[in-house]
C-alpha cells in the first residue's frame, strides 16, 4: 500500500511539474593557535612560518581539499543562513546556485528564478537529494554536467558534502503533457513506467539526482534528464 501510495502522488508532482557526510566548514584550519590578541599588523614569526606552511599544505592537497577552491569558500559563505537546511550547490566550473525548500504542503512547486534551483522534499522519503529547475531556468545549467565532476552540496550552517556525478539519463516522454505517460530511454530503448522511472532515480542507496526536462522542437517537457551523483567517501 505504501509504494501504491507514494506511486499516485508522485508520479503527478514529479512527472507533471514541468508542464509550462558532511565536513565543517572553516575559514582557518582547526589546529591553528594563532594568538587573537597578536598584532594583525605585524604579525608575529611564528604565526607567519604557520601560514606559510598551512599555504604550502593546501596547495599540495587540492586534490582532497575542495575549500582550496577560493570560489566555493566565497560561495559558501554567500549561502550561509545559519540553517541545517541545504542551500547551494556548487560544481567547480559549471554550476553555483542557490538551493531553495519547497514550501511545506507543496511538493510541486518549483523555483522560477534563474539561478535557484528548488529541493525536492519528497525525496527525503528515499534517502535522496533531489533537485529540481526548469529547463528554461536553472535547469539549463544541469545539462553541462559531465560524469565524474565534483558537486558540492552546501547546508545554511556552513557543512559541505562531496559527490561525484556517476551517471547521466535521458528519456523521452511519449505523452509529455501527460503525468502518467511511459517514457523511452534513450540509451536503451526501454519502455518504463513513469512509476518505474521514478523508483529508478529516486531510490537505492542515498544520492542526488538532478532533474529537469528535455526540449525538442518546440516542446519544453519532450523529455526528462536526470544527473546520479553519488557520495565521496572520505
Amino acid at each position: 500500500m505504501k509504494r501504491l501510495y507514494f506511486s499516485i502522488i508522485l508520479i503527478i508532482l514529479i512527472f507533471g511539474l514541468f508542464f509550462g557526510g558532511s565536513q565543517p566548514v572553516q575559514a582557518y584550519p582547526a589546529s591553528s593557535n594563532i594568538s587573537a590578541s597578536r598584532s594583525v599588523i605585524l604579525p608575529d614569526m611564528d604565526d607567519y612560518r604557520y601560514y606559510l606552511d598551512y599555504i604550502r599544505r593546501t596547495a599540495s592537497n587540492k586534490s582532497n581539499n575542495v575549500l582550496a577552491d577560493s570560489k566555493l569558500r566565497n560561495f559558501v559563505k554567500e549561502v550561509n543562513t545559519g540553517s541545517n537546511a541545504i542551500t547551494g550547490v556548487y560544481v567547480r566550473g559549471t554550476l553555483a546556485m542557490q538551493v531553495i525548500q519547497q514550501p511545506s504542503g507543496n511538493a510541486g512547486w518549483v523555483s522560477e528564478s534563474e539561478n535557484a534551483i528548488t529541493q525536492f522534499g519528497m525525496a527525503n522519503n528515499f534517502n535522496t537529494t533531489g533537485l529540481l529547475a526548469h529547463n528554461t531556468h536553472a535547469g539549463a545549467d544541469f545539462f553541462n554536467l559531465k560524469v565524474g565532476q565534483t558537486v558540492v552540496v552546501v547546508k545554511g550552517n556552513g557543512e559541505i558534502s562531496k559527490y561525484r556525478v556517476d551517471a547521466i539519463h535521458e528519456y523521452q516522454a511519449l505523452q509529455p503533457t501527460n503525468p502518467y505517460s511511459n517514457f523511452v530511454d534513450l540509451d536503451t530503448n526501454q519502455t518504463l513506467t513513469a512509476t518505474d522511472l521514478f523508483y529508478r532515480v529516486y531510490t537505492g542507496s542515498h544520492h542526488i539526482t538532478f532533474q529537469t526536462c528535455i526540449e525538442k522542437d518546440g516542446e519544453f517537457s519532450w523529455g526528462r534528464l536526470f544527473v546520479i551523483a553519488t557520495p565521496i567517501k572520505a
